[in-house]
């Protein structure tokens, strides 16, 4: 779900927020700055993510308050697009290693992503 101040001109692109699958009812509660939205795909019968109600409340701040991916801007001064985020980390791996049985690993210790422990994670990938 995209967020845009009305500048009375052109929009200004404010925040992409988060949402269900399917985002499908808009609500606004402006006397308590919230605003909800609930997702209508249901993919709950086949392993996937249920429809769900999103809430959020409107606050000035320089960033959210969640992990975020944010893209640079291209030499036209705009952001360039996303195709796909699934599966991405926001965080480099700061090492790969395969051990004797032939399992594949990833080293990060997160010091990359909001609100992240900074502890060394080790990730496997599976068998190679």
């Amino acid at each position: 779900m995209v967020v845009y101040r009305d500048t009375g001109a052109a929009p200004e692109l404010l925040q992409v927020l988060p949402t269900g699958i399917g985002p499908e009812g808009l609500l606004a509660i402006p006397s308590r700055n919230l605003f909800v939205a609930t997702s209508e795909t249901d993919l709950h019968g086949d392993g996937g993510a249920a429809p769900h109600v999103m809430i959020y409340q409107r606050a000035e701040r320089e960033a959210p308050a969640y992990p975020t991916i944010r893209s640079t801007k291209s030499t036209d001064g705009l952001p360039i697009a996303w195709g796909a985020l699934s599966g991405i980390a926001a965080d480099k791996v700061e090492s790969f290693a395969i051990n004797a049985a032939g399992d594949a690993y990833i080293i990060a210790d997160n010091d990359g992503v909001d609100n992240s422990s900074g502890e060394t994670q080790f990730i496997k990938l599976g068998e190679l």
